[in-house]
C-alpha cells in the first residue's frame, strides 16, 4: 500500500491526527483501502508505534469482520516480505501472532464480550446466551399470545376500542403486529421506556394544534416540501425563458404559483388555521393558473415545463388536502383517538415485560439487549461515562466505526462511552448508501457530524474534523455523470438528508482526475421530485 499512489484526500485520512475524524467516503473511494492504511500507519509509527490489538474495529457483519482481517493480514504479510530492517521485520511478526487477538468484531460480538467481562456489575449470569433471530421470534409471539389474553380477559374501555379499531378481518394479527412495531422503534432509543414514557405524554391534547406533534410534523412537512417546489418552479421559469412563445404562454403564471407557494410557506410557520383558511388553499385555480395558448412554443421546452409545472400541483395538492380539516375538528379527532393509542403503548409495555421474562428464565440476550446492557455498564444515569467505560477506553488508542450512516442512537453512545472524550474516534461511510432505516439505523447521526465537523485541513488540534472521499475508482465516467446528473437534481436536505452538491459529487479515479461534469438531465416524475423521506432502524449481525 503505496502512499504514493494515493490522492491527497486519501492521505490526508492515513496521516490525520489529533481528534475524532469522520470520514465521508463515496462508493468504489477506496474506504478499505484507507482504512487499513491508516493501522498500518499507526503501527509502524517510528516515534510511538501501536500494536494491532491497541484498536477498536467495528464492521457490519461477521463477514465483514473477517474480510478485514484478511486485508489486514495481507498487506502486514506484504510489508514484511518487501521490509529490510530488522527491527521493523520484527515488529510486523509480532503484529501477525497478534491479529487474531485483535478486536474486530461486529457491536454485538463487541457488547457481548465486555458484558460477560463484568457481568458482576449488572447482575448478569456471564454464561448468557445469545438468541437466534428464529428463537427471538417464537418468543415474542409467546409473550405477545400472553398479555393479548390477559387484555381480553380484562376488556378494559381503552384496550376494547384499539380492539375494534384494528379488528378487521378475522383475527387481530394486526394489532400484533403494531405491538411489535412499536415495540422495535423502542429498542432503537437509548432508554426505551422513557421513549414511552414521553409518547404517553404527548397524548395529552392541548388547545392549539400547531404545539401537538402531529400538528408540527404536518406543518413543517408542508413548508420543506413547498420549499423544494419552489426550486422545481425555478426550474420550469428557466426553461419558459428560453423560449419566447413559451414565455408569453406561462412565464408569468409560474411566477405567480411560486409566489403564493412562499406565502404557504410563511402562513407555516403561523399555524394549522393559516394554512387552512389562506386563498390559495380555498381556491386552488388560483394557486395554479392555468397556462394560455403556445402557438410556435418547442415542443420539447413545452412538454417539459408542462410536466415540472403538473407534478408540482399533484404534490401540492395531495400537501394542502392534510389541511382542509378545522383546527377544532382536529383536535377533537386526536382527542378520540388518544384512548386506543394509549390503550396500544402500554400493550407495548405490557408485552416487553413479558418477553423480557421469556428471555431471562431462558438465560437469554438479544442483540437489542446486547446494546442496551451495555449502555447501562458504560453510561451512569447523568449520561456520564462509568468506570468500567473508562477502564475500557484505556485499552484503546483508536475506536475505528465502518458503516457509520448505518447506526442508531444506542450503538453511537457505546462507541462514545468507550473513546477517550471522543477525541480518539473514526468514523467511515456514506450517508447515501444508508439502507436500513426499517432495521432502526439513523443516518442523521452520520449527518449531524457531518454538518458539526470542520474540514480537517482548517481543523485545529483536538477539533472533530472530516474528509470527503469523492473520488470513484471503480466506474466509468459515463456512469458517475449519469449518477451526478440524477442525484443533483434528486437529492436535497428533504431527501436524502443532504444537498447533492460539488463537494458530495463522484469524481473519477486515477485515470481521469478532473472533475465529472454533471449530465443535465430533466427529472419530470411526479414522485421523483417529491419523494417524501421515509421513517427508519440500526444494523445487526
Amino acid at each position: 500500500m503505496d502512499k504514493e499512489k494515493m490522492t491527497p484526500e486519501q492521505r490526508a485520512v492515513v496521516e490525520d491526527r489529533g481528534g475524532a475524524l469522520l470520514v465521508s467516503a463515496a462508493a468504489g473511494s477506496g474506504k478499505t483501502m484507507v482504512l487499513v492504511g491508516r493501522l498500518m500507519d499507526y503501527i509502524c509509527d517510528v516515534d510511538n508505534p501501536k500494536n494491532i490489538n491497541d484498536f477498536l474495529i467495528i464492521t457490519y457483519t461477521r463477514a465483514a469482520a473477517a474480510e478485514l482481517r484478511s486485508k489486514i493480514s495481507a498487506e502486514l504479510n506484504a510489508r514484511l516480505a518487501a521490509c529490510e530492517s530488522p527491527a521493523l521485520a520484527q515488529r510486523l511478526s509480532r503484529q501477525l501472532s497478534l491479529l487474531y487477538l485483535a478486536q474486530i468484531s461486529t457491536v454485538h460480538a463487541f457488547c457481548a464480550n465486555i458484558l460477560r467481562q463484568y457481568a458482576w456489575k449488572l447482575d448478569l449470569a456471564p454464561d448468557f446466551r445469545v438468541a437466534e433471530e428464529r428463537d427471538c421470534a417464537d418468543l415474542k409471539q409467546a409473550a405477545l399470545d400472553r398479555v393479548l389474553e390477559a387484555r381480553y380477559g380484562a376488556m378494559d374501555r381503552d384496550f376494547v376500542l384499539l380492539a375494534d379499531t384494528l379488528g378487521a378481518g378475522r383475527d387481530d394479527s394486526a394489532l400484533g403486529e403494531l405491538t411489535l412495531s412499536v415495540y422495535n422503534a423502542m429498542q432503537s432509543h437509548p432508554d426505551p421506556q422513557a421513549w414511552l414514557d414521553r409518547c404517553v405524554g404527548q397524548l395529552d391534547v392541548p388547545a392549539d394544534l400547531s404545539a401537538t406533534g402531529w400538528g408540527q410534523a404536518l406543518l413543517s412537512d408542508l413548508k420543506e416540501n413547498l420549499l423544494q417546489w419552489q426550486l422545481v418552479l425555478d426550474r420550469a421559469m428557466a426553461l419558459a425563458g428560453t423560449d419566447p412563445a413559451q414565455t408569453k404562454n406561462s412565464l408569468d403564471r409560474l411566477a405567480q404559483t411560486r409566489e403564493l407557494l412562499g406565502q404557504l410557506a410563511q402562513a407555516a410557520d403561523q399555524g394549522w388555521e393559516a394554512v387552512r383558511t389562506h386563498p390559495a388553499v380555498q381556491d386552488q385555480k388560483l394557486l395554479f393558473p392555468r397556462f394560455g395558448a403556445a402557438r410556435g412554443a418547442d415542443p420539447q421546452i413545452k412538454a417539459q415545463v408542462t410536466a415540472l409545472r403538473d407534478n408540482c400541483k399533484k404534490a401540492v395538492g395531495n400537501l394542502l388536502a392534510r389541511f382542509q380539516t378545522p383546527e377544532a375538528q382536529a383536535l377533537a379527532d386526536l382527542e378520540r383517538t388518544a384512548p386506543a393509542i394509549r390503550a396500544l403503548l402500554s400493550l407495548t409495555r405490557d408485552f416487553a415485560e413479558a418477553y423480557a421474562r421469556q428471555k431471562s428464565r431462558r438465560n437469554l440476550l438479544d442483540f437489542s439487549d446486547l446494546e442496551h446492557q451495555a449502555l447501562r455498564l458504560l453510561v451512569q444515569a447523568d449520561g456520564s461515562a462509568s468506570a468500567a467505560a473508562r477502564e475500557i477506553a484505556q485499552r484503546f488508542c483508536q475506536v475505528l466505526v465502518d458503516e457509520y450512516q448505518d447506526t442508531n442512537a444506542v450503538q453511537d453512545a457505546i462507541f462514545t462511552a468507550v473513546s477517550q472524550n471522543e477525541q480518539n474516534l473514526f468514523f467511515v461511510g456514506d450517508v447515501k448508501q444508508s439502507i436500513y432505516r426499517f432495521r432502526l439505523a439513523d443516518p442523521t447521526l452520520f449527518l449531524a457530524r457531518y454538518q458539526a465537523y470542520v474540514p480537517a485541513d482548517q481543523a485545529r488540534e483536538g477539533e472533530p474534523r472530516k474528509i470527503l472521499l469523492s473520488r470513484n475508482f471503480r466506474s466509468r465516467p459515463e456512469v458517475l455523470e449519469a449518477a451526478n446528473g440524477v442525484f443533483s437534481q434528486l437529492m436535497c436536505p428533504m431527501v436524502g438528508g443532504l444537498a447533492y452538491g460539488e463537494a458530495e459529487a463522484l469524481c473519477q479515479g486515477a485515470s481521469y482526475p478532473e472533475r465529472a461534469v454533471p449530465v443535465e438531465l430533466h427529472v419530470i416524475s411526479a414522485d421523483s421530485a417529491g419523494a417524501e423521506d421515509a421513517p427508519s432502524a440500526g444494523r445487526v449481525e
